[in-house]
């Protein structure tokens, strides 16, 4: 049974990476790629693109915390089974992820006379359920780049379940 959650959650996720489903996803998990998927973890990597930038040039906060937070949902949904609700969610941010570093470097190298080159960020994103009561779950949720390992950010987020019941 729990394998299935896994497999149903990572075509969830795979879904929202193609644009399908909710555009807030497909947005945020543009390109998303899984690295590991078991009961109650999922490790995923990305590029970070355009769409999901600040006025800087960098990975916005609300998509980090966007990505965060739907991670964790998904690591929830594969133990579980069944979408939840956020009751409590709360981020902290380390280090900036650039959406475009310039290359200068490689332009004097080649002399490519006026070409910018632009590489973009890629960045993992783990989530583990800590804790789960049944009706409530708690997930941590940690992103990285991908070249050194730098912690981005990491959350937590507890949910609580959304089935509704009769009183009858």
């Amino acid at each position: 049974m729990g394998d299935d959650f896994v497999a149903s959650t990572k075509m969830w996720l795979e879904d929202a990476s193609k644009g399908w489903g909710h555009q807030i996803d497909a947005i945020a998990f543009e390109g998303l790629k899984f690295l590991d998927a078991k009961k109650g973890y999922l490790r995923c990597s990305f590029v970070v693109t355009d769409r999901v930038a600040d006025a800087d040039g960098n990975w916005h906060v609300g998509a980090i915390s966007t990505s965060l937070a739907a991670i964790g949902l998904y690591a929830i949904l594969s133990l579980v089974g069944d979408l939840r609700v956020s009751m409590d969610f709360n981020a902290s941010f380390y280090a900036k992820a650039k959406i475009h570093k310039l290359m200068y470097i490689l332009m004097l190298l080649c002399d490519m006379g006026g070409w910018v080159w632009h590489a973009q960020e890629e960045v993992e994103i783990e989530a583990r359920v800590v804790e789960n009561l049944g009706e409530i779950a708690s997930v941590m949720m940690e992103t990285r780049r991908k070249s050194d390992g730098k912690l981005i950010a990491s959350g937590k987020q507890w949910m609580n379940s959304n089935r509704l019941r009769s009183k009858l």
